[in-house]
This record gives C-alpha cells, structure tokens and sequence, in this order.
C-alpha cells in the first residue's frame, strides 16, 4: 500500500508525529510513554513504529470484531474496568463448556441464603449483609457466564465497580470464611435449581 507508515494518509500515524492535526486522536497520552518533551516523544515513536515495520502481528489480530479486547490480561482487566465487559475471546473460550446463565434463578438462590430481598441487596444499601450478597452474586454470576453489563444492572452498580468487586471478592476467598462459605450455599442452591430445571 504505501512504503512508510508516514505516507498512509487514513491513520493517526501521522497526529503522533506532528505531520498533520486529527481532532479525533489525543496523542498525548500515548506520546507520554515515549518521552517528556513531544519532539523527544515523537522521533522514539517514530523509532518504535520503525522497528516493527515487517515483524508482522498476533493472529488474534485476524479475529473478527467479536474477538472482543486484544491485549495482555493486564490490558484487558484494565479496558473491561474502564468500558465494560466485551464478548470473550475465542482463544478464552477454548475448552470451557457453554453455560447458560440465569440471573432469576441467582437472585432468588442470593435471596434464599441471605434472607434478604432482591431490592436491598441489588440497591445502594451498604449494610455488611447485603454487600457480602453482592459480592456473592457477582462471583457466581462471572463464573457462570454473566457479562459485566448484565451484572451491573443486576446489582445497581457501575461496570467499573462490578468488575473491581469481582476481582477483591476472587482474593478474598481464600481467606474470608464467611465469604466462602455464602458463595459455596448459593453456588449450590443456583446449580441445583439450573439443574432442575433442565430436565
């Protein structure tokens, strides 16, 4: 197509080297990571682009849009806290049986253990029980194929919050009993009612 990245005229190669203004790139947290002044900044990210010129690309690259959020786990966690959860990746799915979630069949499992209605705890309520039912729900909900988005509206909280929650609830298993112990109740109520009904 064209010899050098600096002549392909559809990018925002050409923003982050100064050549020309696109008012949709804002090149300076990208051009952050490259130096403090921007001409420092631009000449390594015009090195850096150089360098990779030929090398080729992962084949995740190939993937269709569906193919969700490329990057390393890292990158991913942090893009699904900042935007919300995409579909999974292909290459994550590999192996996993297919489950079906049930957010009904969660909620009235979550109501069951922790005597509470579905309003308090899918609310702003910040009393210890009905935050360790949010938690509870959360994991179950991840483990068992829920989206982000779909636990946010469930619970009442932000992407960004349902995913934070998500990941302290993960570390806090292996050493809040009381954590463990609800998740495993529920788990257990949830699976059997799926399980029930499937049949």
């Amino acid at each position: 197509m064209v010899s050098s990245p600096e002549e392909y005229a559809y990018g925002s190669h050409r923003s982050y080297l100064g050549l020309e203004q696109d008012d949709l790139t804002d090149v300076d947290p990208v051009l952050r990571h490259f130096g403090p002044r921007k001409e420092l900044a631009r000449e390594r990210f015009r090195e850096f682009v150089a360098a990779g010129v030929g090398i080729g690309y992962p084949e995740d690259f190939d993937l269709s849009v569906e193919a969700g959020i490329l990057g390393s786990e890292e990158f991913v966690d942090s893009m699904i806290h900042r935007i919300g959860d995409t579909p999974r990746r292909r290459s994550e799915q590999v192996g996993r049986p297919e489950r079906s979630f049930n957010a009904t069949v969660l909620i009235s499992a979550v109501t069951s253990v922790f005597g509470l209605s579905s309003d308090s705890f899918c609310s702003p309520e910040k009393s210890t029980k009905a935050v360790l039912a949010k938690e509870v729900l959360i994991l179950i909900g991840r483990e068992q194929g829920a989206g982000v988005s779909e636990l946010s509206l469930i619970s009442g909280l932000d992407t960004s919050n349902v995913s934070r929650r998500c990941d302290a609830a993960r570390q806090k298993l292996h050493t809040d009993r009381k954590l463990a112990f609800a998740k495993a109740q529920v788990e257990k109520i949830y699976l059997s009612n799926i399980a029930e009904s499937q049949t």
